[in-house]
């Protein structure tokens, strides 16, 4: 298997990921974090919001 994997791709596309990742977690506790944009959207986009929060958290 050590000839079959790119060790340097796949550090690469994991890093990218994580990045995402990262940038996604931020952007969405912003939004729940921002009262104007909680107060202002309707309670099931909030609530999804909220799972997907949970959910990033716990992966």
């Amino acid at each position: 298997m050590a000839g079959l994997i790119d060790i340097k791709a796949e550090s690469a596309r994991l890093q990218k990921e994580i990045d995402k990742l990262v940038k996604d977690l931020s952007r969405v506790e912003g939004k729940l974090n921002n009262p104007k944009v909680v107060d202002k959207a309707p309670a099931d986009v909030v609530a999804k919001e909220k799972d997907r929060l949970t959910e990033m958290k716990n992966a």
